[in-house]
């Protein structure tokens, strides 16, 4: 017997029955799946790439920048990796390829250029005497420039190609250099 003298009552059983029809079932599991499959693409997704051209080389094309990612940014350096294609006829060893921002207080090497589809990396940096020289500490840019310089034996013959790309970057000299 319980306090009030009645007899103890059996636990209660909940029961739930809910009727779904099959194409709430079946829009349910695609909801499902395309949220799985979402997530997962964009947890694998390349945040870094800033450039891709996938075409192979078409005509009378003989350069190609395939793509760019940014592998580290601070306020005063980008590193990138890229990967080109060159088989133009001017000699490989008389080619250096520049990457440049659009702004004049870059300070970058060139990257030295042969045959065939190669990746490389690049370290453009801020030109400190340049910046301190025009009391200037901050600069914007809105464009990466990939110019095949042609360095002939005994003298500089000009770009024999390039490729602005768009990238928006605040620069900040922090004293670094490269």
């Amino acid at each position: 017997m319980n306090r009030v003298g009645l007899p103890p009552a059996e636990p209660p059983t909940w029961k739930f029955v809910m009727k779904i029809d099959v194409s709430t079932k079946i829009a349910f599991v695609i909801t499902v799946v395309i949220l799985a499959v979402g997530s997962f693409l964009y947890v694998n997704m390349d945040h870094s790439t800033i450039y891709e051209n996938s075409g192979e080389l078409s005509g009378s094309e003989t350069i190609k920048l395939n793509w760019v990612k940014v592998a580290s940014e601070t306020d005063s350096k980008l590193t990138l990796d890229f990967s080109y294609t060159y088989h133009d006829p001017v000699p490989a060893k008389e080619i250096k390829l520049f990457v440049l921002p659009d702004h004049s207080y870059w300070n970058v090497r060139d990257v030295k250029v042969s045959k065939g589809t190669h990746e490389a990396q690049i370290v453009i940096g801020l030109s400190t005497n340049r910046m301190k020289r025009d009391d200037v500490y901050e600069s914007d840019t809105g464009l990466l420039r990939f110019n095949f310089e042609h360095y002939a034996p005994s003298k500089y013959k000009g770009s024999i190609w390039g490729e602005d790309i768009e990238f928006k970057k605040h620069w900040k000299f922090d004293g670094e250099q490269i």
